[in-house]
């Protein structure tokens, strides 16, 4: 056979490039790029496999409402003795219950799980969920069934089942029993990592999350958080607990209270929250006040006798009075109006202060600073004192009340509150306050709620206002080298490595390209990454040492036509499947892009992401599992889905089940009911099938069964160079006629070319196992004979049915 040339392509590292780019070859992307990536990801040592898919976790609660009480009742105590009703709530009827919320409840010891919900089905009283504990902190207490599930309730209860370590009451604001209505709610997933060995997957939804462990629903907390919030919505967690903000909400504090299905939720106890101007008329100004105190010789015979003839020098803020003196008399009136004439003759004090002295103690006096008057009031100052002309006397000072401009709390139900948070060196940062956008505050060091301002130590609470117009907004806080503020206009780093109330921070604007709101910001191995505030563009900001400043880049450039209009983010970090990082971004329009990162090795690529449902939402759990919300059509309406992407899957939404026996009827598809799904059934696939009544049935009996949608891989490679020389080229049709794929675990693939829909490629030789499903194979596989004529001659890799897919290297033979 004779050898034929052929344009050989053996990397994707560049992922898909716009349509703008797809004659530029004069670019080193247009090389390792494609014209489209579908469900596929570049491998960086060279050429593409399929992107995980994702299995079935569970289906996401619907919007809950409250169920009307027809009656209720409560016996709060005290209590000596177990199998005590604390409180009781009647119904109409029969309902449909998912859920009791005991708002606030509290004791006043601390007990263990002796309390317990239960209801009343009209015959007997059953246990809704798990015992739970209680203490004197306030906190809704929530039991509810995994979403979609429900029971029949004629009454509910808390019923203390046994006898108290000691005398005990409750309090309550209430109790509730709520129903899942048939509204979808907005969604947001974030993880929960409380230990390496227990992480956990929060399923934020109208009112309420939703905690995941592993393959189980766990639990529920309230949050106060509506579905028109969530899009907004900032978590921050730390051992046990997280924080909720929302420009709207008062902070919220959701907590693991010890067990899996123990969750608990209250406000965030804000301490010492700093006041401000926040243009209102305010009447709480605070006079800062001083008090002087001279000690003189008390005998006649010794000089100075009575502080006769000393001269007083004050300093106010670094600026130093005239020495004034005290007359025989002593005249304490002449010498006291001298010295307030001479402090308000100083630059930084204006006229109208008081100043009054008291004598009554033999060898001593005691001066009364107060910095009265228009300009003066709510100012804080800095005095000394001295006597100048003797050394047997002396004069001390002592600040007594602080002044303080009055204003009001920076955060309030009136003014709004935080709507970023985030924890940098044992302190608690908020900031994108409602009523002041572009400041930040710096809880007290090691006390993560007290915000006290007016602790002088390095420790002391912190307030700084970055410097921008009014318009600006913090959206974001991260941590890396240093502590970062995004904001709607601009990036900023405080330059300072250690936060100090002792030392005004020095805030430094390091980049002015603004950040989208609401879209988490993920560290890349030291790099962030952060979506731009116009949602076009996607940057990453790492931290230069030779400019000693974060520099931004645009990773996205070469793929903004499906790395643009961003929902949400989340990474996933390199592991043994994967050597390279993936972006996990799903889009507004219910797509999702992928995005492969090996910085280190120049590998920054693009791909699409795609499945038969809008994926809504995405994280990343604590173990480094990607989770996602997929709004999916079930028997006719929609219904989100919490599911897991795992390398290796073939289907989306799998549903895995083992049998003793081999079977034919596949039940518990309810999932997909009304849906077209593919079957992988004892290694075979087979289908496609239409799920009836939550069941597909099989040609051929199984033992073990995975069921689910499917949705193609596509790969479309960058035209073919017209280039006969440097910058001379030639426009004619061209015909690929040969396609020769180096396959890699391969069980299924099919080629197409010059604009004719894919063939399936028989992998099978003669030889092979004919009673087996279709092994895997990794070997270079020619299609020649391909006809027809495109300006462009591309060539497609896909599939016509599931199976395993990868390749190493790709070579086009063309007549051109």
């Amino acid at each position: 056979m004779v050898a034929r040339p052929g344009t050989y392509q053996a990397s994707n590292n560049a992922g898909e490039l716009k349509p703008e780019l797809h004659g530029r070859t004069d670019i080193k992307q247009f090389y390792a790029g494609l014209a489209r990536a579908e469900n596929i990801e570049p491998v960086p040592q060279g050429g593409s496999r399929l992107a995980p898919r994702t299995r079935h976790i569970g289906v996401i609660r619907n919007v809950l409402a409250p169920i009307a009480a027809a009656s209720a009742s409560s016996n709060l105590g005290p209590h000596t003795v177990g199998n005590v009703v604390i409180v009781q709530v009647n119904f109409s009827g029969a309902p449909l219950i998912s859920a009791i919320t005991c708002a606030s409840l509290q004791s006043t010891i601390t007990i263990g799980q002796i309390l317990q919900f239960e209801r009343f089905d009209g015959t007997d009283w059953h246990a809704f969920g798990a015992a739970f504990s209680c203490d004197p902190t306030g906190a809704d207490r929530v039991v509810a069934m995994p979403p979609r599930t429900t029971v029949q309730a004629r009454a509910v209860r808390l019923r203390m089942i046994s006898a108290p370590p000691a005398t005990i009451s409750f309090a309550t604001t209430g109790c509730v029993a709520s129903y899942e209505t048939d509204a979808l709610s907005a969604v947001k997933l974030r993880p929960f990592t409380f230990a390496i060995d227990q992480s956990y997957v929060s399923v934020y939804t109208n009112g309420v999350t939703d905690f995941y462990r592993g393959n189980n629903f766990s639990g529920m907390a309230t949050t106060g958080i509506v579905q028109s919030q969530l899009a907004l919505l900032d978590v921050q967690q730390r051992f046990d607990t997280v924080l909720a903000f929302h420009e709207d909400i008062i902070p919220r504090r959701i907590k693991r209270n010890g067990a899996d299905n123990e969750w608990i939720s209250d406000t965030i106890p804000l301490i010492a929250i700093p006041s401000v101007d926040l243009g209102g008329t305010y009447t709480n100004a605070v006079v800062d006040v001083w008090q002087i105190y001279l000690r003189f010789p008390k005998s006649t015979e010794d000089d100075f006798a009575s502080g006769v003839g000393i001269y007083l020098s004050i300093s106010v803020n670094g600026e130093e009075t005239s020495a004034a003196g005290l007359p025989t008399g002593p005249d304490w009136v002449s010498f006291v109006a001298a010295l307030k004439a001479f402090i308000e003759a100083l630059p930084s004090v204006e006229p109208g202060i008081t100043l009054t002295e008291d004598h009554s103690v033999d060898g001593s006096a005691t001066l009364n600073l107060s910095f009265t008057g228009a300009g003066n009031v709510g100012n804080r100052f800095a005095v000394t004192a001295q006597v100048v002309n003797t050394n047997s006397a002396a004069a001390t000072t002592v600040h007594s009340v602080l002044g303080s401009p009055g204003g009001e709390p920076i955060i309030s139900v009136g003014r709004g509150w935080p709507a970023c948070a985030n924890y940098y060196q044992e302190r608690l940062i908020l900031g994108g306050f409602k009523a002041k956008r572009g400041a930040w505050m710096a809880s007290v060091s090691g006390e993560y709620f007290t915000f006290n301002t007016e602790q002088v130590a390095a420790s002391g609470g912190i307030l700084v206002n970055l410097d921008t117009d009014g318009a600006e907004r913090i959206q974001h806080i991260a941590r890396s080298r240093h502590l970062l503020f995004f904001t709607s206009d601009a990036e900023y780093f405080v330059a300072d490595r250690a936060l100090s109330r002792a030392v005004v921070p020095t805030v430094v604007n390091t980049s002015r390209n603004g950040s989208a709101p609401g879209i988490p910001i993920v560290d890349a191995d030291g790099q962030l990454i952060y979506i731009s505030r116009n949602n076009a563009l996607i940057y990453s900001a790492s931290y230069n040492d030779v400019s000693q400043a974060y520099i931004s880049e645009p990773i996205s450039l070469l793929a903004s036509h499906i790395a643009s209009d961003i929902a949400d983010m989340a990474i996933q970090k390199a592991s043994t499947a994967t050597d390279a990082a993936r972006l996990w971004m799903p889009r507004n329009d219910g797509t999702a892009t992928l995005g492969i990162m090996l910085r280190n090795q120049d590998v920054v690529a693009f791909t699409r992401w795609t499945t038969d449902g809008k994926v809504k939402a995405v994280c990343v759990d604590g173990t480094n599992q990607t989770y996602l919300a997929v709004e999916r059509q079930v028997g006719g309406a929609a219904q989100l889905h919490l599911e897991r992407a795992e390398l290796g899957l073939l289907f989306d939404g799998t549903i895995e089940q083992s049998f003793d026996e081999a079977v034919t009827h596949i039940p518990n598809l309810g999932p997909h009911d009304g849906s077209e799904v593919w079957a992988q059934a004892d290694g075979y696939i087979v289908g496609p099938f239409t799920v009836a009544d939550s069941a597909i049935t099989l040609a051929v009996a199984a033992t073990h069964v995975l069921v689910g949608r499917w949705t193609p891989p596509r790969a479309r490679t960058l035209p073919l160079p017209s280039e006969v020389a440097e910058r001379i080229v030639v426009k004619k049709p061209k015909r690929v006629h040969t396609v020769r794929l180096d396959l890699v675990d391969t069980s299924s693939v099919a080629i197409g070319a010059n604009g004719f829909a894919a063939k399936n490629v028989g992998l099978a030789r003669a030889g092979d196992q004919i009673d087996a499903p279709q092994a895997a194979i990794s070997r270079t596989i020619v299609v020649s004979g391909l006809s027809g004529f495109t300006d462009d001659g591309q060539v497609e890799i896909t599939q016509t049915k599931p199976g395993t897919l990868a390749w190493r290297g790709l070579t086009i033979e063309a007549t051109r």
